[in-house]
């Protein structure tokens, strides 16, 4: 383990946290924010700390990207959210928005996790720097997120990511550039492009300049945080709500493919991909028989679809934002809902939990098993997008999904015995672990987690950092053997 470099990149993290505080305190000046002294104190503080570990790491014996390796990759990815939570919850401490470092921590990994989760009870009521500072972190944490799935985890082979190598299916990191500066690069030109196209429309469309960046960051990151308690419904603007949604589309598709048909020119021919067009399928098909099961509840047609439409492209994407109290909504409506929490959207994309390509992967191997039995010595290679997958990569895919269901089972029967009831324990562990947000029940749509002890704060910021980080990377930094140098 080289604690050199791993302390010089997390350095740069917090020096980097240091200077985007630059945003909120132009806010907080602009509004008269009585949160400016907060920032104006936690800015130069969390900058100097970067440069002292910066500093105190010097000559931490790298000379390229590929020197990064598999040991200082984890404790960096691993390490490096939880720092960044720790950092940015200070000034949102110190300006009053919350009592206790607990609460400071939760909201910030929520935000930087793109869970959406929050403990504000009233959210209109703070000041806007603190707002705009968490939904900041929602945005850099997408950003984050899409560089960790596209070319980082596929180099360490974590949890069958390895799919997304050059010699598996599914656009690769190797498509893009085969440097992770230069693929860094290029993904956040995409990503800054579709942030301000959907922020001109929003602007366009009378939102305030600051209420459109806050949807947008919200939107982009598949985060679901907004400055206003009813979320998007507070608009009443089904305009606002479809430009939103599209953009929950493109941010909960594989980022690669954006880069395929914008800056190769290959145009929509790029999203002829059989997890993107899963995707599409599962989205359109959860609404209709939501919108099915609206209308036999006496709700319009028309606003049937557009409800329904609105919270599956936000449960399966994992953005969280909520045009209607869905836990209000009949009970098939909820369930649907709650298992769409275990979807996700794309690989090497914003969204949550467990991917769209990993079920496409399991669908195929359920079905390969099923044909095996009536041809006991068939050779049947799984294949998805015309690629054959390795029996390796099998393996990681099915071991991650045992390890995720193992997680929230287990986190579901701890809030349980700690006295939450049974719907709020699964649905406040679903929506945490995969990155979604609002849960049923005490932390559903119109709720929050405020209510909640601090210790189980603590563990569903767990659930936010593991679930966003492909579980592994976090799991395996908590093993004694991964810190001892040899």
């Amino acid at each position: 383990m080289n604690y050199r470099l791993v302390l010089h990149m997390l350095g740069t993290l917090v020096l980097t946290e240091g200077a985007a505080m630059a945003a909120p305190i132009a806010w907080a000046l602009y509004y008269a924010s009585p949160d400016l002294k907060a920032f104006l104190t936690a800015a130069p503080l969390a900058a100097g700390v970067g440069l002292a570990m910066r500093r105190a790491a010097r000559n931490p014996q790298r000379t390229s990207d590929e020197a990064l390796h598999h040991k200082e990759a984890l404790a960096v990815v691993g390490l490096g959210w939880v720092v960044a939570s720790a950092v940015a919850a200070l000034p949102m401490l110190w300006a009053g928005s919350f009592a206790t470092f607990t609460d400071a921590f939760f909201e910030s990994a929520s935000g930087f996790t793109t869970t959406g989760a929050s403990v504000l009870t009233d959210i209109e009521s703070q000041p806007p720097g603190v707002l705009f500072w968490r939904s900041l972190l929602h945005w850099f944490g997408g950003m984050g997120i899409i560089v960790l799935t596209i070319a980082i985890l596929p180099r360490l082979e974590l949890g069958g990511m390895q799919l997304f190598r050059a010699e598996a299916p599914g656009p690769v990191p190797e498509r893009i550039h085969p440097r992770l500066r230069e693929t860094s690069r290029l993904l956040w030109r995409i990503y800054i492009g579709l942030s301000a196209l959907e922020t001109l429309l929003l602007w366009g469309r009378g939102l305030s300049l600051y209420d459109a960046l806050l949807q947008t960051f919200g939107t982009m990151a598949t985060g679901g945080f907004s400055n206003y308690n009813a979320s998007i419904a507070a608009f009443h603007d089904p305009v606002v709500e479809a430009i939103i949604l599209v953009f929950m589309v493109l941010a909960g598709t594989n980022f690669a493919l954006h880069h395929r048909a914008l800056l190769n020119r290959e145009g929509l021919r790029a999203y002829r991909d059989e997890e993107f067009l899963s995707y599409l399928a599962v989205l359109a098909g959860l609404s209709v028989v939501l919108a099915a099961i609206l209308v036999r509840s006496g709700t319009p047609a028309v606003a049937a679809l557009r409800l329904a439409s609105f919270q599956a492209t936000s449960i399966v994407t994992t953005t969280g934002f909520v045009t209607a109290d869905f836990d209000q909504w009949p009970e098939a409506g909820r369930l649907l809902l709650f298992l769409a929490m275990f979807i996700g959207g794309s690989a090497g994309s914003t969204g949550g939990s467990i991917k769209v390509i990993r079920w496409v992967i399991l669908v195929r191997y359920a079905s390969r098993e099923i044909v095996q039995l009536l041809h006991p010595r068939a050779v049947l290679p799984v294949r998805v997008g015309g690629r054959l997958l390795s029996e390796e990569a099998l393996r990681g895919v099915i071991g991650f999904v045992i390890l995720y269901l193992f997680l929230f089972i287990a986190a579901s029967v701890v809030l349980s015995a700690a006295g939450l009831d049974m719907v709020s324990s699964l649905g406040a562990v679903a929506a945490t672990l995969g990155n979604v947000g609002p849960g049923l029940a005490a932390v559903g749509p119109t709720a929050n987690y405020a209510a909640l002890a601090p210790g189980a704060k603590w563990l569903l910021s767990f659930l936010m950092i593991a679930g966003r980080l492909e579980i592994y990377s976090i799991m395996v930094l908590l093993l004694p053997g991964f810190w001892r140098r040899a």
